[in-house]
C-alpha cells in the first residue's frame, strides 16, 4: 500500500513531536516501532503518515538508510519486516526461517 503524501499546515509540528518520541527509542524499539506499521499497514490515516515521515527521518540520521520507500517525495510505501543487527549495528530486511 501507498499513500500519496501532500503537505498541510500543521504538519511540521506533528512530524517534530513524532521525531522527539523516536529519538529516544532504542535502535530495537524503533524497528519494532517500524515493523508494527508494516503489521498495520498504510491505512491512509494522516496521523499515520506523519509518524513515517518521523520514522524515515529517525532512520536516516541513525542508520544512514531508511526501510521506508519515497517516490517523487511525495509517495510512501514500507518495504516490509526488518529485524536489528547488533554486530553490524544496522537492520537487515526480515527473512523468516
Amino acid at each position: 500500500m501507498e499513500y500519496l503524501y501532500l503537505p498541510q499546515t500543521g504538519d511540521k509540528e506533528s512530524i517534530l513531536e513524532n521525531l522527539q518520541k523516536l529519538q529516544r527509542l532504542s535502535n530495537e524499539d524503533l524497528i519494532s516501532d517500524y515493523n508494527r506499521q508494516v503489521d498495520i499497514g498504510i491505512v491512509g490515516v494522516r496521523a499515520q503518515m506523519l509518524h513515517i515521515i518521523a520514522l524515515h527521518q529517525t532512520f536516516l540520521k541513525r542508520f544512514r538508510k531508511s526501510p521506508i520507500k519515497i517516490v517523487d517525495n511525495c509517495v510512501f510505501s514500507l518495504s516490509g519486516k526488518i529485524s536489528y543487527q547488533a554486530a553490524l549495528k544496522s537492520f537487515i530486511k526480515f527473512e523468516p526461517n
